[in-house]
């Protein structure tokens, strides 16, 4: 049978004798023999409440010795969570700071730009006056400017060809010479002179060209122009009307703000 000592000892210091099933053998002193040891009910009572109160007792006894470092894993597992949250939160926060800044600057931005299309320059072509002469005609374009600031660096392309009816013209259009500033409702005159004549029935007097100017904040501007000489009719005068095609004019703003 196989036997183990257990931890106490009988009175003549013989050892109790433990069987592998559990069963405990004491030595009787007065018979020298081994005897079955039963236990009574109150011990059996004893011995449950004991066996209920193990696991308690040693998840205390396992608390005792691991609490520091259960509360130190415990401490950097919640210290992780905060410092998570806390970067969504700042990253969140950095990315609406930034759509707000942006919002603010394409504000700023927006009315720089309305701001600089009210107050810049706007030159074209304000009247266009025909003069006949004995070998030929003589055109005189007005220019203004309708701005609230002067335009600056003005240049003049312009051209005049006869052509015939529906079709547009092809001649280049020649820079006049010098350049010069056109003061808010300021007028600029340019003399264009074609000689010969032209068959009204059959072709128009086309006049076309191109302006390019400055204005006070650094952006440059053009406008195109065509215009064509509508004969008098009974009654009626004859003079310049717009062509279906060539009359165009920029919106460009300051080069900063592009």
């Amino acid at each position: 049978m196989d036997k183990q000592i257990a931890q106490d000892a009988s009175p003549e210091g013989r050892p109790n004798l433990r069987c592998a099933d559990g069963t405990t053998f004491i030595y009787d002193r007065l018979r020298g023999v081994y005897e079955p040891y039963i236990r009574s009910e109150e011990e059996k009572s004893t011995q449950g409440q004991a066996n209920a109160q193990a696991p308690e007792g040693a998840f205390s006894e396992f608390w005792h010795e691991h609490w520091a470092s259960l509360a130190s894993t415990g401490l950097s597992l919640l210290t992780l969570v905060v410092l998570c949250f806390y970067t969504n939160y700042a990253r969140r926060q950095a990315h609406a700071s930034e759509d707000a800044t942006k919002a603010t600057q394409n504000a700023v931005i927006l009315q720089l730009n309305s701001t600089h299309i009210d107050e810049r320059a706007w030159v074209g072509v304000s009247d266009i006056q025909r003069t006949e002469r004995p070998d030929g005609v003589s055109v005189n374009l007005l220019f203004m400017n309708t701005g609230k600031t002067p335009a600056q660096n003005f240049t003049i392309r312009v051209s005049g060809e006869p052509i015939p009816k529906g079709q547009q013209p092809t001649t280049l259009e020649s820079l006049q010479p010098g350049r010069g500033i056109i003061a808010p409702n300021g007028i600029f005159h340019s003399n264009l002179s074609a000689s010969g004549s032209v068959d009204s029935k059959t072709s128009d007097l086309v006049i076309h060209g191109r302006i390019d100017y400055t204005d006070v904040f650094g952006a440059g501007h053009w406008t195109k122009f065509c215009y064509y000489w509508t004969p008098k009719i009974k009654k009626a005068e004859g003079g310049f009307a717009p062509c279906d095609f060539g009359n165009e004019m920029d919106v460009t703003p300051s080069p900063q703000l592009k």
